[in-house]
């Protein structure tokens, strides 16, 4: 098992000294590890070593701030942490595919309000996006969760882009690690304005296998590409709970959620999904994370 707290408050810090030189030793030392294996670690959990994660925050931010802001190129340039208009243009286009003007006039389609949502999503999930269902070194505990903490919502429909896969029970911090961040990426890179944190949709559970949708939700319609299909977030009455605690705990609420709907009378209306709330970057103390749990019914 990872330690992951140390790991987590690794990407806290790079995440507020985005804009910074990077400081392995400080790290290293933060972590209580030697560079290599600190590296070596952060790259297994989160999916890119130190200075790729910092790189792509730093062009992220860049890119929110041309969707976002009236400043000019050089300003978000040095703003970023880059030293000169040419090396920052150089490292954009690597990672958008087209100019930083170039994104500024065609990418992003929130406009007003829509932008500012946006770039909220992307400084407060992009460090964690490969991050949720991550497994943590939580001990057994049970929680009995009153069923007055569980109540009928009314939702209305909501775009997304998903990827489906079909894979084992103990497969979900892989397939998460995957799937979240190249939905992210590909909503970066067309410019498809964000609408929230992601979401697992659980399409068929066998005893052994799950069919899941790692889910992005928009505020706009997009286009499905490849294995990233378009879809919608179901609308209509659905039973919620609020789950707090590791991931591994989440079984407590759905078996609360099940009672519930027992109690109430109420039938599946559809695959249940979870929106991951808290971000492990943000919050490294599992006990305090918050999975908000949906169960269409009828």
């Amino acid at each position: 098992m990872l330690n992951h707290r140390s790991v987590l408050d690794i990407v806290e810090i790079v995440s507020q000294e985005r804009t910074r030189k990077l400081d392995l030793k400080r790290l290293s030392s933060v972590a209580g590890w030697s560079q290599f294996y600190l590296q070596r670690i952060f790259s297994r959990m989160v999916g890119e070593s130190p200075r790729r994660f910092q790189e792509r925050l730093r062009l992220e931010e860049a890119a929110v701030r041309l969707s976002d802001t009236g400043q000019s190129i050089l300003e978000i340039a040095l703003a970023t942490g880059y030293e000169s208009h040419e090396v920052f243009t150089r490292a954009f286009q690597r990672r958008f595919g087209t100019t930083p003007s170039g994104y500024r006039r065609e990418r992003l389609d929130g406009g007003g309000t829509g932008n500012a949502l946006h770039a909220q999503f992307v400084r407060k999930v992009g460090p964690c996006i490969g991050l949720y269902h991550v497994r943590t070194e939580h001990r057994d505990r049970r929680i009995e969760m009153p069923t007055s903490q569980i109540e009928r919502r009314e939702l209305v429909s909501t775009p997304i882009l998903f990827i489906q896969r079909r894979v084992p029970h103990s497969g979900f911090q892989e397939l998460f690690a995957e799937c979240f961040p190249r939905i992210y990426g590909h909503c970066m890179k067309h410019g498809y304005a964000m609408a929230g944190n992601p979401i697992a949709r659980y399409v068929e559970f066998t005893p052994g296998m799950a069919t899941v949708d790692c889910v992005i939700p928009l505020q706009h319609e997009a286009e499905s590409d490849g294995d990233i299909q378009a879809g919608e977030l179901q609308s209509g009455l659905v039973a919620f709970a609020t789950h707090t605690g590791p991931y591994e705990t989440l079984n407590e609420t759905y078996s609360a959620i099940e009672s519930w709907m027992e109690q109430q009378g109420c039938e599946r209306n559809g695959p249940n999904w979870e929106w991951y709330i808290t971000d492990p970057g943000d919050v490294p103390d599992p006990e305090e994370w918050k999975t908000e749990v949906f169960f269409p019914i009828r």
